[in-house]
């Protein structure tokens, strides 16, 4: 099976209104010691996928799929949620040789990959790529679109700083300056948290998850757990998305293995009361 066939179905489904409330540019985060929130991660199931060389970003399809990238393969993986079996590879575009993250969406478009040699966003269609320029530069990692907004998440590291980007691909951003992971940004997932929307960020050697929630214009720093540890200790942590499928996360990582793939259940006590991300998306 071709993956333009495949992932075809999911282009109407990604045909959402896009946002336009990105006027300001300027950084405003709530970065510094967090709430009273309490995170805890439970590890569900963790698979390898012996097909493909690394894993780096991961995205959700909404036909059900788990899509990665491999740089050393060139490629885009479909791989099964459950079992990490191989569905389909899709070869990354010629003009984008580094493939980092990879994300479902946006309008019009199955998915989209970055670059950290090209300052490119590169969109498949289901028949042909496509190209817009990355707010980000070369210094884009892990993206997830979020289809109720119509924007796109950007981890990113550059020589100055850790930033995240909130944007419409081809319009102009706003972008957020992060003090709290210590290492490079690496993922990125977003999703329904409480009267806003959570976001996740990894960090390559900084082995932990920090949370944010975003309200309006402004992000504000939750909280942050440490990365699990089974059965090996992660040694680089590399993607992260949410599948609102499932109500799980699902994570991508190297120990002293090789490359893993690791489906989470989070919960968030945000002190007011706790809630998991499944009971969150059965009130949306």
């Amino acid at each position: 099976m071709k993956i333009a066939i495949l992932l075809l179905m999911c282009v109407t489904a990604a045909g959402l209104t896009a946002s336009t409330d990105l006027a300001r540019t300027a950084p405003l985060v709530s970065d510094g010691p967090g709430t009273d929130a309490t995170i805890t991660v439970t590890v569900l199931h963790t698979f390898t996928v012996p097909y493909a060389s690394e894993v780096l970003d991961l995205g959700w399809l909404s036909s059900g799929y788990l899509l990665f990238t491999s740089i050393m393969d060139h490629s885009i993986f479909a791989c099964d949620p459950s079992t990490g079996s191989f569905v389909d590879e899709l070869a990354a575009y010629s003009y984008n040789p580094y493939p980092w993250g990879v994300t479902y969406g946006p309008s019009g478009s199955v998915l989209t990959t970055n670059d950290y040699t090209y300052s490119s966003l590169f969109s498949w269609s289901g028949s042909d790529w496509s190209q817009v320029s990355n707010p980000a530069g070369i210094y884009g990692r892990g993206i997830e679109y979020d289809g109720s907004a119509g924007v796109m998440w950007e981890a990113t590291t550059t020589p100055t700083g850790r930033y995240l980007y909130r944007f419409v691909p081809g319009g102009s951003p706003t972008f957020y300056s992060l003090s709290q992971p210590s290492s490079f940004l690496t993922g990125v997932a977003v999703f329904p948290l409480g009267s806003g929307l959570g976001v996740i960020l990894t960090s390559y050697t900084d082995l932990n998850f920090y949370v944010y929630q975003y309200i309006g214009t402004s992000l504000t720093y939750v909280g942050h757990t440490v990365c699990p540890s089974s059965p090996y200790p992660p040694q680089y942590s590399l993607g992260l998305t949410y599948s609102p499928q499932r109500g799980t996360f699902f994570w991508s990582y190297k120990d002293a293995t090789g490359s893993k793939i690791c489906e989470l259940s989070v919960t968030v006590d945000l002190a007011l009361q706790p809630e998991t991300w499944g009971s969150i998306k059965a009130l949306f």
